[in-house]
């Protein structure tokens, strides 16, 4: 029997699957029926007895919808396939569900006819991909009734290799545990579980000391980056359910090659949030600014800042994912206009990479992949003003209403005065008092233009009470009186 889970938000789709369809003659049970993606989860976190073959979800729902599901069973659910309910019109939508590995989608109207077949279908290639990645399709255990998992992430660069020297990497998971039988399991592109038989209470240390001399000897003789996340001891009859699950979560907790072993430690502490939405957007403009003045060295802090975030562990992969994607989707519209952001950003695929990152490592390897294109967007293209001018331009536009000067434009932005002046009249060829007065009058005179005001209203405002001071800068940038302007503009 393969157990399956039905996820959908409307009431009558989740009975009309569940009642309409012979799943015992299919050879399936289902294990539960859920309103979205969220629960789904919950339900695989869960230490249940049925190992979950199929999640059929619909592919827009509340909290978490089936792409998100279908991302997260992708990287910590690896063996779990997932069929898509769409309508006619979501197709499009649907096709982002591909690069998760999706399946099969079925049309909600068709379903009665469709979704046995599907299903039939999906478990018949899950079978032969089951046979393929185990061998014979049995894991062989000699000695004892207890293992660990171990997850195995390659560095996304490396992934070309990997496909070369797979028989290689084999043969040094079984150099690297010699005294102990260990099985080698390929999954798919980029990852691999080895099954480690073991004691019930073995050296933790020693296990890891194995695992650090398997990625030393894969970088050494076939330079391939391996990050391992290593379950606790289970019963062998539990390792492909509670043992690779906690794999998954450790690695998904490795965030540094310098530190590629992560083994699995189940301390209960809740989730924290370290960046709230305006931490993490004043972070983006700060990163940015870095990046458009060419600071190498507050682009190296603000980069070791997140990198530090990511080391603290106390936010899962999905959510580390979320802040990745966000921040590199900031700086990929920041970089839109410049010449070579297209060349040096689509060629990176650096959103697939985000969304397809199993490790908090691959995320950062993200992280500093996107800030070097960046930088280098920023060296290479002709995008103007620095981000300081754009900051200053920006005080302007926002507060000319007020008391606005060099002396508040400078406690605003916590920057020297003198030092401000320099670069703003260094790149625009004015001063910051010039470009005060100027936006001033240039916003004067669409007031002017209404005739609804009296010519010392219209200075009040645009910042300037004083009437006769008002008429003064006008006449300055526009060679007449404010009354003149109106004049002319009457005699149109």
């Amino acid at each position: 029997m393969y157990n399956i889970i039905i996820a959908d938000d409307e009431k009558n789709i989740r009975e009309g699957i569940l009642e309409l369809i012979a799943w015992e003659e299919i050879g399936c049970r289902v294990c539960g029926a859920m309103r979205n993606g969220e629960q789904v989860l919950k339900y695989l976190e869960d230490e249940n007895e049925e190992e979950i073959q199929l999640v059929i979800t619909d592919i827009k729902m509340p909290v978490m919808d089936g792409i998100q599901l279908a991302g997260i069973l992708h990287d910590r659910y690896p063996d779990v396939r997932a069929i898509i309910l769409t309508a006619y019109n979501e197709f499009e939508y649907a096709q982002q569900a591909i690069k998760y590995g999706v399946a099969d989608f079925v049309v909600k109207n068709e379903f009665l006819s469709e979704l046995p077949k599907s299903v039939e279908r999906v478990m018949q290639q899950w079978e032969k991909q089951k046979d393929s990645r185990t061998g014979d399709g049995e894991i062989t255990f000699q000695r004892g009734g207890w293992c660990r998992v171990c997850a195995c992430e390659i560095k996304l660069k490396n992934i070309g290799k990997y496909g070369r020297y797979e028989k290689n990497v084999e043969q040094l998971v079984k150099n690297a545990f010699q005294k102990q039988n260990a099985t080698y399991m390929h999954v798919d592109n980029g990852l691999f579980f080895v099954i480690v038989e073991t004691e019930e209470e073995d050296d933790t240390a020693q296990v890891r000391r194995h695992l650090e001399k398997f990625v030393s000897l894969a970088e050494s003789f076939l330079e391939l980056c391996i990050r391992v996340g290593c379950s606790s001891v289970v019963e062998n009859k539990d390792c492909m359910t509670a043992g690779k699950k906690q794999a998954m979560r450790a690695l998904s907790n490795v965030y540094s090659d310098e530190h590629p072993v992560i083994v699995y430690e189940n301390d209960g502490e809740a989730v924290q949030y370290w960046l709230d939405d305006s931490d993490i957007d004043a972070y983006m403009r700060n990163l940015y600014g870095a990046l458009r003045n060419g600071d190498s060295q507050e682009q190296e802090r603000l980069e070791q800042e997140f990198f530090e975030y990511l080391k603290k562990g106390e936010r899962s992969i999905e959510q580390c994912k979320s802040d990745v994607h966000a921040i590199v989707s900031y700086l990929l519209r920041k970089t839109r206009n410049a010449k070579s952001a297209e060349k040096i950003f689509v060629q990176e695929n650096i959103l697939e990479a985000v969304f397809g990152s199993r490790s908090k490592a691959g995320l950062w390897d993200c992280v500093k992949d996107t800030c070097a294109s960046a930088a280098a967007v920023f060296t290479k293209s002709d995008l103007g003003q620095s981000f300081l001018v754009e900051n200053i331009n920006y005080i302007i536009q926002q507060d000319y209403k007020e008391k606005l000067s060099l002396k508040s434009i400078s406690q605003k932005l916590f920057m020297n005065s003198s030092y401000i002046s320099r670069i703003y009249k260094k790149e625009t060829g004015m001063t910051v008092t010039d470009a005060i007065n100027k936006y001033r009058m240039e916003k004067a005179k669409e007031i002017l233009s209404t005739r609804k005001y009296k010519v010392y209203e219209v200075g009040e405002m645009v910042g300037i009470e004083e009437p006769s001071y008002f008429t003064h800068v006008f006449m300055k940038y526009e060679g007449y009186s404010p009354s003149e302007y109106m004049n002319r503009m009457e005699r149109r």
